[in-house]
């Protein structure tokens, strides 16, 4: 039996990972190396477009975290109880 585009992406994943290189990109270096996921690269190229995105959500009236409908503080209701609870957890 063939496998799914999901199960050849976690198998990827999970080699990538254990050979220390970037899930993305397969390139292995300095941070992949000290165990991050991503090489310096491709974390960047993420965290811009994380940014992005969030101020786009924003701007739209959206949550910043998931995007559905945001109650007027930047998150959904169910993001700020998770975000507040991620908070409190971590004192």
């Amino acid at each position: 039996m063939a496998k799914t585009s999901a199960e050849y992406a976690k198998e990827r994943y999970r080699i990538l990972r254990a050979q220390k290189k970037c899930v993305q990109c397969g390139k292995r270096d300095e941070d992949t190396l000290k165990g991050k996921w991503r090489c310096r690269a491709c974390a960047d190229k993420f965290n811009k477009y994380q940014k992005n995105l969030s101020k786009e959500r924003a701007e739209a009236g959206l949550c910043k975290r998931c995007g559905k409908k945001s109650d007027g503080h930047g998150y959904c209701k169910a993001c700020r109880q998770y975000k507040a609870e991620r908070y409190r957890n971590s004192k």
